[in-house]
């Protein structure tokens, strides 16, 4: 074969006479090929009655590398409605048939002699319009379309139906020649691919696309632009490939925009070069709602774990800026509209809500369900208060739609690289998204994630409101911890950076213990610790309240300084002693703290919230990284799931017992010295409460009675003995008043 001849032009002079166009071609196609396909997918069908003897039988494969991709991961048509668009011979087609495409519609120009060949080609391979292929039946046609004809494209629209979950895949070669073309062919691509089923399935619906470099750079890259501005397809580069001079024999080998072409007559490039795109209309796993840091980097990564994402904002700028800026190269695709987020997701569709709580997360759902269809489910995934997430879980329901509420734990970089989450909601959500959910939450130490169904109604974010209670009271030992170290035991902050350093080594080993060393050795540019500098007051964003005194009003209390005295003593005792106290009452206050939080979860389970203690764990270890301590809580409700309290367990009796008399010593000292402990000094206040047998609520009980006749009971008939109302002051009636609990 000459040097001069393209083994891989669409099209010969006559071919493109049909289309009054001048010829391009450089050389003739020649003959045709050998073909197989069990062993090269590049080759010749034999020629019959004058069928592709006149056209190159290379022409309708995606790319000239990827003519064996056909049917494999990256080309994949099994159980595919596939359609080629200017099919030449239908060699994509016939390819796709033998790989175990459902149904082949081969499609070109309606001219006589190009429908001709590609009939012949299909019944000289398969027979009539029906054939078994591998034991699979194929069902195959061939249609004339010209690109913007209703009528035309009507036929292939005819063979779509609506209500299957096959895939559509599209294969074009060389079809961007005609730039007055472009819409037309894009607003009939558009129509075919909006009808794919939106269902969920191993092959997405898209549209291949290769484009000789004869074609020009700039009425390529014109019709992508249209693509993308005109339709809202995403569109991706693949490839680029060419292939040798002389012929196939001399390799395919990628190329990239800095490989020089080779030039020949006519100063055009080698028209054997190609490149790739795939034109698609993405169907999203799932929606996200909501683009501030959060949403984005629970976007990213899904994205990183394997999932389309569709991302929407209120402002659709911030869409455009996200897809041009942090989501660029990725899989993340945008939508202009609620409409255009709900007709680009799978059924059932999933959409997960990252906006403001309250009325804002109402107003969303409110726009949103005239867009859904029954079964599909909106997910909130912001700080909602739990009552409002089980009446939006009664709500949705009664319509036919479900509802989620998932406390997502970890901040900015735990959404990014792996959050907590806690779902909660309409059962019958969890099996949809537990496998993007899962996948993208953090792992605890033996590999499981932290993530797990926690119960019906609002329990996810119950358990979020209680997780966070925890938290914040873990911060408030510390910080009581950090004063008495400073002020008290009197070190720098180096030193303190140091014990805090050791403490991360032993029981005590956690991410807040650990931040905590590196934000007192961290140095302001004057060389001074950075912490001190910072204004002494604490925030909170509406789930869960500080307990520390620092959450009273800053200038209220320094003029108070002012007035009020305190002690004047010094501390004069052991140093390491005091720093081992600390650590030990630190200790104790944490096992308080968290028998405090599970005894709240037990009284939730208990009024019906149905909550599963076992499937907390995973979401406190993540949160505040205690693989020691949350695995003896584990071991501590696996060894007695009915466990009543934390306490009573023998390995947390134990160590309480242990830590008890540092933690006295502590809370004394602090009193003495007039320093504010409030968690600690409450803390060992409810231990105390906890194991007495008698607290001094019959003197409440009298009172209540005395001033309401509201009734008490004795203590020798037991809790369900007779509720008694005495006239204390010989001048009331004999009549009670009901009884409640205050």
């Amino acid at each position: 074969m000459g040097s001069n001849e393209d083994m891989l032009d669409v099209f010969e002079s006559g071919l493109g006479a049909v289309f009054d166009e001048p010829l391009f071609a450089i050389g003739s196609p020649g003959e045709c090929y050998e073909h197989s396909f069990e062993t090269h997918l590049v080759s010749r069908f034999p020629s019959k009655e004058g069928a592709s003897s006149n056209h190159n039988l290379k022409l309708s494969l995606p790319t000239p590398k990827e003519d064996s991709e056909i049917g494999n991961g990256n080309v994949p048509v099994e159980d595919a409605l596939v359609i080629e668009f200017g099919a030449g011979v239908g060699l994509c087609g016939l390819v796709a048939a033998k790989c175990g495409a459902k149904q082949v519609l081969a499609t070109d120009y309606p001219d006589e002699g190009i429908i001709f060949t590609l009939a012949v080609n299909y019944k000289n391979i398969f027979g009539e319009e029906c054939r078994w292929v591998d034991g699979k039946d194929v069902w195959w046609n061939v249609l004339g379309h010209a690109w913007g004809e209703a009528s035309s494209l009507g036929k292939i629209i005819s063979y779509i139906n609506p209500e299957s979950v096959t895939p559509i895949v599209i294969f074009m070669a060389d079809l961007l020649w005609i730039p007055t073309a472009h819409m037309a062919l894009l607003s009939d691509i558009y129509a075919i691919l909006s009808l794919a089923p939106k269902s969920s399935t191993n092959i997405k619906s898209k549209a291949h696309i290769t484009a000789g470099l004869h074609t020009s750079r700039e009425t390529i890259d014109a019709f992508f632009k249209k693509a993308r501005d005109s339709f809202g397809f995403i569109v991706k580069k693949i490839g680029e490939v060419r292939v040798g001079s002389f012929g196939l024999e001399d390799g395919i080998v990628e190329v990239g925009e800095d490989v020089p072409v080779e030039r020949r007559d006519l100063e055009r490039s080698d028209p054997s070069e190609r490149k790739k795109w795939v034109l698609y209309y993405e169907i999203a796993d799932i929606g996200l709602i909501g683009l501030a840091v959060m949403g984005q980097n629970l976007i990213l990564n899904m994205n990183d774990h394997g999932f389309t994402v569709c991302a929407y904002n209120r402002t659709v700028e911030k869409v455009d800026q996200f897809l041009a800026n942090e989501a660029k190269g990725t899989n993340i695709i945008g939508a202009r509209s609620i409409q255009d987020l709900c007709s680009k997701l799978k059924t059932p569709r999933k959409i997960m809500l990252l906006v403001k709580a309250g009325q804002a997360v109402d107003d969303f759902i409110a726009q949103i369900i005239p867009f859904l269809e029954k079964g599909d489910i909106i997910i909130d995934g912001g700080n909602s208060h739990f009552p409002d997430s089980i009446r939006r879980v009664k709500e949705l329901e009664a319509k036919g739609f479900l509802f989620v509420g998932a406390g997502v734990s970890g901040g900015e970089e735990g959404a990014r690289y792996g959050p907590s989450l806690m779902p909660g909601g309409s059962p019958a959500a969890w099996p949809h998204i537990q496998p993007i959910f899962q996948a993208i939450a953090a792992k605890t130490s033996s590999g499981e994630a932290c993530c797990d169904w926690v119960g019906e109604g609002g329990s996810g974010h119950y358990v979020k409101m209680v997780h966070n209670g925890i938290e914040y009271g873990d911060m408030q030992i510390i910080c009581e911890a950090y004063q008495l170290l400073k002020d008290v035991v009197g070190l720098n902050h180096d030193e303190m950076s140091e014990v805090f350093n050791q403490w991360n080594q032993g029981e005590l080993d956690s991410f807040l213990i650990e931040i905590t060393r590196d934000i007192l050795k961290f140095k302001d540019e004057d060389g001074k610790p950075l912490v001190e500098k910072i204004r002494d007051t604490a925030g909170q964003k509406g789930t869960g309240k500080w307990t520390a005194i620092s959450a009273l009003d800053l200038d209220e209390r320094v003029a108070a300084s002012k007035i009020l005295q305190g002690p004047d003593a010094k501390f004069s005792g052991d140093k390491a002693a005091m720093i081992e106290d600390i650590r030990q009452a630190m200790y104790a206050a944490k096992i308080i703290s968290y028998a405090q939080g599970f005894m709240e979860l037990r009284e939730a389970a208990r009024r019906r919230l149905e909550l599963e203690l076992r499937r907390y764990r995973p979401h406190v270890e993540r949160r505040m990284h205690y693989p020691r301590f949350l695995g003896d809580i584990t071991n501590a409700f696996k060894s007695n799931p009915s466990l009543q309290n934390l306490l009573l367990d023998p390995f947390f009796t134990q160590v309480i017992h242990r830590c008890v008399p540092s933690f006295r010593r502590v809370v004394s000292q602090s009193v003495l010295l007039g320093v504010p402990v409030p968690a600690f000094s409450t803390a060992l206040s409810f231990y105390d409460g906890y194991r007495s047998a008698r607290v001094p609520a019959n003197l409440l009980q009298a009172q209540r009675d005395y001033f309401g006749a509201h009734t008490y009971q004795l203590e020798s008939a037991g809790e369900k003995g007779e509720w008694i109302h005495t006239n204390w002051t010989g001048r009331g009636g004999r009549v009670a008043s009901s009884t409640y609990q205050v």
